[in-house]
């Protein structure tokens, strides 16, 4: 009897071994994974206390605490006035994400990213048309905290400040001032590697 508990117990420690990962002075293991899924963002472009959403996705490669990818992001629609007339504006953008997440071994973790994109804004008319259009750059750096809530799917809760840069200047992009604070919320799904 006492054979058959050394046994499971050599058997249990035998395992516990195969699950460490070695630390060693050189080839220091690192963590490679990817990603992808939702990205929501809140934003008051009318400066009237009213929260726009924009909504989009987007995914990428995972290597150590860097992550590196792309995103697009669109149907942030909402009315303003220009030259005394109500009109609806429609944006959307996409580019390069990329990020890095700290210590992301714990279950709650710093989170930043930055997305650099290209995008349209366009005024619509009544119904629907648009009567001009504007390309722009866009520089998105944003903070947070991400929440490991499973192994394969996190959620970050950023805030974070949108830059835009007009290229053409049709639709007098800066009379709109869509330079501003935002909330975001970006869901992760994927295999996230271990160290």
């Amino acid at each position: 009897m006492k054979q058959l508990h050394f046994t499971l117990l050599l058997m249990v420690f035998s395992t516990y071994l195969m699950a460490q990962r070695d630390q060693t002075i050189f080839n220091t293991p690192v963590r490679v994974g990817g990603f992808g899924g939702p990205i929501f963002h809140f934003v008051n472009v009318t400066n009237d206390n009213n929260l726009s959403v924009a909504n989009g996705g987007g995914g990428g490669l995972i290597i150590g605490d860097i992550f590196l990818g792309g995103y697009g992001l669109g149907n942030l629609s909402f009315a303003k006035q220009i030259n005394g007339n109500d009109r609806n504006i429609s944006i959307g953008h996409g580019g390069l994400w990329i990020g890095v997440t700290p210590v992301q071994h714990l279950p709650v973790h710093p989170y930043f990213s930055l997305r650099a994109g290209r995008g349209v804004v366009d005024v619509l008319n009544d119904n629907g048309r648009a009567i001009s259009s504007d390309g722009f750059f866009i520089l998105h750096p944003e903070g947070g905290v991400e929440l490991n809530l499973f192994r394969w799917f996190r959620v970050a809760g950023t805030v974070g400040y949108q830059f835009f840069n007009s290229s053409n200047n049709a639709t007098r992009l800066e009379e709109l001032d869509l330079n501003n604070l935002n909330f975001g919320i970006t869901l992760r799904f994927g295999a996230f590697g271990r160290k």
